[in-house]
């Protein structure tokens, strides 16, 4: 299992997650909130969300619409965002 697969399969059955203000994997090592490999993809939209100081790293934001959202000193290390969109 690669790196990527590892992350992701930590999030079967909780994207949502991503949005309830949860932080279900704590911190990472240089104090991000720890939200690697996440599947946004199942959201397919977000808007007017806020996230400040989070490691997205490993994430597929692929096709999701991305709408009035504030990424706030954020680590992206390899996310997908193939297709996505932003307004």
């Amino acid at each position: 299992m690669t790196r990527e697969q590892d992350f992701a399969s930590r999030w079967e059955g909780q994207a949502a997650t991503l949005l309830n203000g949860r932080l279900p994997y704590g911190y990472t090592e240089i104090r991000l909130a720890d939200y690697r490999g996440v599947p946004a993809t199942v959201l397919k939209k977000l808007q007017g969300h806020r996230f400040s100081l989070t490691d997205f790293s490993f994430s597929h934001f692929r096709g999701v619409w991305l709408e009035d959202c504030d990424f706030d000193s954020c680590l992206f290390d390899q996310a997908s965002f193939l297709n996505a969109g932003d307004h």
